[in-house]
């Protein structure tokens, strides 16, 4: 899966990682929906591996597929606190045992997850 906001394989980003000796491999600044199928694809990649998988997703409007950090970038509304706790389990469900949040994501989202995730 070519992903992120620069077109990384997922499969070819987490065999370099494992190569490096990375601890974990944390997929971060993109919208919370696809950071589920990056964690799947990644847990896939590593099976056997002792690499923790994590997301950081962001609440930027969709605005097609740009630069990292090209400009400033509008804010959903969408993803609040309960919504973004529903996106996280689903990251969970698909091996992600480190979970946080990027740009427009607030303290009020991390108690969310706190509180509910551990």
């Amino acid at each position: 899966m070519p992903g992120g906001r620069t077109g990384e394989h997922v499969a070819r980003a987490a065999a370099e990682a494992r190569a490096l000796g990375a601890a974990a491999l944390l997929f971060n600044c993109s919208p919370p929906e696809v950071m589920a199928e990056a964690i799947a694809e990644a847990a896939t990649a590593l099976a056997g591996s002792r690499m923790r998988l994590g997301a950081y997703a962001n609440a930027f409007a969709a605005t097609g597929r740009s630069a990292a950090n090209a400009g400033l970038s509008p804010l959903r509304t969408d993803t609040g606190p309960a919504r973004y706790l529903e996106l996280a389990r689903s990251w969970t469900a698909s091996g992600a045992s480190v979970i946080g949040g990027c740009c427009g994501i607030g303290p009020e989202h991390i108690r969310e997850l706190a509180a509910s995730l551990g």
